[in-house]
């Protein structure tokens, strides 16, 4: 994300309007012993958005970070069943 946003970023710049989405994760502010490499890379992900946010307020391109919840897929064993998970379908809706 951030070689590809470097990129198009001369692009971007260009335009009168432009958006950059991110994708975090809540293992980013609560990591999981299981996946410490993937919970840091999403920390990292996060800081870079918040930023890159900062560095682009005075231009027109919005930085927005998409930090999804526990959501109810097969990705990770138990979360499809598990009650605390958002269900695909509102989580799609919602974002």
């Amino acid at each position: 994300p951030i070689r590809l946003t470097a990129a198009l970023l001369p692009h971007l710049r260009k335009q009168p309007n432009a958006a950059i989405l991110t994708v975090s994760s809540g293992l980013a502010f609560v990591p999981l012993v299981a996946t410490p490499t993937y919970s840091a890379t999403k920390a990292a992900i996060h800081s870079w958005s918040q930023s890159l946010r900062t560095q682009l307020a005075d231009t027109g391109i919005d930085v927005i970070e998409i930090a999804p919840p526990a959501v109810a897929t097969d990705l990770m064993p138990g979360h499809a069943e598990n009650p605390n998970s958002m269900p695909l379908d509102a989580y799609i809706a919602e974002t």
